[in-house]
């Protein structure tokens, strides 16, 4: 499918996912930023082949998923929505306090969460709840 082809889909995505989205990809790229901060002040390092797998495993996977929920699959949303209920449940019931490295840290675990509680309310909203089902 051609750009010019695809532009008619974008336009017919609703305000909420079209924001929603936006969140979940800047919230993506926050994440990243703060796990190259986390590597390089850990002390010792642990083998950067194995953090790079990693990264490349997770952020991979997690821009498949948003790019699916961008193509309107509710397959996606419906998955994204699990893996936010554990994320979110680790965050409110996990003693955290002892594996967080720094101040920061903890200012963008907080942030991401917010974010992501954010994102999945507009995902459900009931004009997203239709663009998502149709079809």
């Amino acid at each position: 499918m051609t750009a010019k082809a695809r532009w008619p889909l974008i336009m017919k995505k609703p305000f909420y996912v079209k924001t929603a989205l936006i969140m979940y990809f800047v919230s993506l790229a926050i994440s990243f930023v703060v796990s190259i901060y986390n590597y390089w002040i850990l002390e010792p390092n642990p083998s950067f082949f194995i953090v790079l797998l990693s990264w490349v495993s997770f952020f991979g996977f997690a821009l498949f998923l948003g790019f699916k929920m961008g193509s309107k699959k509710n397959w996606a949303r419906i998955l994204y929505t699990v893996f936010s209920i554990f994320s979110l449940a680790t965050y409110l019931f996990v003693d955290m306090e002892s594996q967080i490295v720094s101040e920061i840290e903890r200012v963008f675990l907080f942030l991401n969460n917010f974010v992501l509680v954010a994102t999945l309310i507009l995902l459900y909203m009931p004009s997203s709840n239709n663009w998502f089902k149709s079809d």
